[in-house]
């Protein structure tokens, strides 16, 4: 499933993060990443969905070089940070963009959800959540 090798990463010529770094892990088994801050956690996970390119090595994810970031990979992972930027896109237009990505994606489960959750489709990403329990 993710398949690393001899794999070397830094920021600047002072600051290495990773050097000759050899990691599988395997389908079906739950793993943890753990270490202090600043060790290379978000790093990792990075360089694994493709969003930072190794100096050196590989990094596999599903059988597919994480680098070049090719849709079949991309449709089985997400990489949600700790810190997002939200577009001022209405909720609805986000899912059908961004739904094409994912080849389960379902309009019809997404407008579900957004029932489910009291989430106004209409309403753009960037706006603040109203608290429909609120009486007026």
């Amino acid at each position: 499933m993710i398949s690393i090798q001899n794999l070397n990463f830094k920021y600047n010529r002072k600051n290495s993060v990773f050097s000759d770094i050899t990691l599988n892990i395997a389908q079906g088994n739950i793993y943890g990443l753990l270490g202090e801050n600043g060790v290379g956690k978000t790093t990792l996970l990075r360089l694994i969905s493709g969003l930072l390119f190794p100096d050196s090595g590989t990094c596999h994810t599903f059988g597919a070089d994480a680098k070049k970031r090719i849709p079949s990979m991309l449709q089985k992972i997400y990489y949600l940070p700790e810190e997002i930027s939200i577009p001022p896109t209405k909720v609805w237009d986000y899912g059908k963009i961004y739904g094409q990505m994912y080849p389960n994606f379902s309009n019809q489960q997404f407008a579900q959800y957004l029932t489910l959750f009291n989430i106004d489709a209409e309403k753009k990403m960037s706006q603040p959540p109203t608290d429909s329990r609120k009486k007026q």
